[in-house]
């Protein structure tokens, strides 16, 4: 089976906003998921904030399981690659905790993608999981915090390539100062004592 894509439109003026509660708003140009609109509609923007210089798009609202990955390619042949599952997220988006994660869809999709665009360097992909189906919601051409699964397997030999060993994966996380952040939730969630295994020095 195949990863899907939502419906997505995209949008270079404020009119062409759809006063849709089954989507969202999101700029094509962002990180960490800090202007994305969950209840579009119109007059939520103004001209300023969308125009033909700042597109966005309205995207078919997904609930499922979140996914992301890391992945390096050279010149369209997958070298690195590692899927993970965010926990402890900021802004409903981006991860403060990441689970390695195993599914050969997103092999197959992340491969295809490099065999058919040629691409070379580093991407990251976003994908939901709804009803059994995995959708790609985003692209990111950039390190993310996959880097934080694969970091200590990466390396730059002499001659400037790059070397990878694989190694089983353990979850990783930023500075565990995001304990403090999360810990309030974790206590409403009677979650607390996994909050602090998975963010405790020995994990």
């Amino acid at each position: 089976m195949r990863c899907g894509l939502p419906a997505t439109r995209l949008l270079t003026s404020c009119s062409q906003i759809a006063d849709d509660p089954l989507t969202i708003l999101k700029p094509v140009y962002s990180r960490f998921g800090r202007q994305v609109i969950r209840t579009p509609k119109p007059g939520v923007l103004n001209d300023r904030q969308l125009n033909e210089h700042i597109p966005w798009v309205q995207q078919q609202k997904l609930d499922g399981v979140a996914l992301c990955n890391y992945a390096v390619f050279e010149h369209g042949r997958l070298i690195v690659h590692q899927a993970y599952q965010p926990k402890y997220c900021f802004n409903q988006a981006a991860g403060s905790y990441f689970v390695p994660y195993q599914d050969r869809r997103l092999d197959d999709f992340v491969r295809q993608f490099g065999e058919k665009t040629g691409f070379h360097g580093q991407v990251a992909f976003d994908f939901i999981e709804q009803d059994g189906v995995i959708f790609v919601i985003e692209c990111n051409p950039r390190a993310t915090s996959g880097l934080h699964l694969l970091g200590a397997q990466m390396s730059i030999a002499a001659d400037g390539q790059l070397q990878y060993l694989p190694a089983p994966p353990k979850a990783g996380h930023v500075g565990v100062i995001v304990l403090l952040f999360f810990a309030w939730q974790a206590w409403r969630d009677k979650q607390l004592a996994t909050l602090w295994q998975d963010f405790s020095p020995s994990a």
